[in-house]
């Protein structure tokens, strides 16, 4: 563990307030890959995050083209 000025410094993400949420969160790449999901999606999903982040998003639904549609243009900044 770090130290900046006597304060321990952890290995905290972007992400981690994310975790005090009571709604489902995952950030998700363009290829449907899960970057992080927080805890009420691993309670939910009944999954733990090192297993959900092996898995694609687009896996967990029947019809995944809207939400590839919707990724490819953020990707291209069309929304």
């Amino acid at each position: 563990m770090m130290h900046r000025n006597g304060v321990a410094l952890t290995n905290a993400t972007p992400y981690d307030a994310l975790d005090l949420l009571a709604t489902m969160v995952a950030v998700v790449r363009p290829d449907g890959t899960l970057l992080f999901v927080n805890a009420m999606f691993e309670t939910v999903a009944g999954l733990s995050r090192r297993t959900l982040k092996r898995t694609s998003l687009f896996d967990w639904l029947v019809d995944p083209r809207a939400l590839r549609d919707t990724l490819a243009a953020v990707v291209r900044n069309d929304v």
